[in-house]
């Protein structure tokens, strides 16, 4: 069965006591058009929009890093970043948008085919691909490296009944990402591992 904006809406807003990230607490809008919707976590330091495209999905994951305003050298030496990350990575793709060049993540979604879990499958990759795409673009300040390690851990806190290896390989099917490049994000998760939070604290 053809899954719906409805449904996808839905999955959004139905919070539930489960360990899938689409059953945190999010806050949605849909765009007047009813083209797409906009949803945000407040555990995340960046929004997803959901695009609709005839049968098909896009899910976009708006990075805040806008590229326009840089000199030519730094903007080639992104670009050829960006464009390596989408070799290695067969699910997320790093594209530019709107008109300061905002680098943003994105993938497409069969509607015909789409379920529940597929879209948090989805959902958790894409934001794990902003976790790899801060490491491809160096980027340490001190604030973007909060961000990046509050996002893995709230990744790794949804996938805390599997074993290390068992994401490493989730990390592996569902970005596209490198194994070695799994194994450091587990790797560095695991050496600051704290127990999971009691139910309730994310809201």
């Amino acid at each position: 069965m053809k899954a719906t904006k409805k449904d996808i809406l839905k999955w959004f807003t139905d919070e539930k006591k489960t360990d899938m990230l689409i059953d945190k607490k999010w806050a949605v809008q849909e765009t007047e058009d009813g083209n797409a919707i906009f949803a945000k976590l407040d555990e995340l330091p960046f929004g997803i929009g959901v695009e609709f495209i005839d049968s098909f999905a896009e899910l976009v994951l708006y990075t805040n890093v806008e590229t326009a305003t840089l000199s030519k050298d730094e903007r080639l030496d992104i670009y050829r970043k960006l464009l390596i990350l989408n070799d290695e990575n067969h699910m997320v793709k790093a594209t530019l948008t709107g008109r300061n060049d905002e680098i943003a993540l994105r993938t497409d979604l069969d509607l015909k085919s789409l379920g529940r879990e597929e879209f948090n499958d989805a959902v958790v990759s894409i934001v794990v691909g902003a976790v790899a795409l801060q490491e491809v673009l160096g980027i340490k300040g001190e604030d973007e490296e909060e961000e990046a390690q509050r996002v893995v851990q709230f990744v790794l806190d949804a996938l805390q009944t599997k074993t290390k290896d068992e994401v490493v390989k989730m990390l592996m099917d569902k970005t596209g990402m490198k194994k070695e490049d799994a194994e450091e994000i587990v790797k560095r998760v695991q050496k600051e591992w704290k127990p999971k939070p009691p139910e309730g604290m994310y809201g």
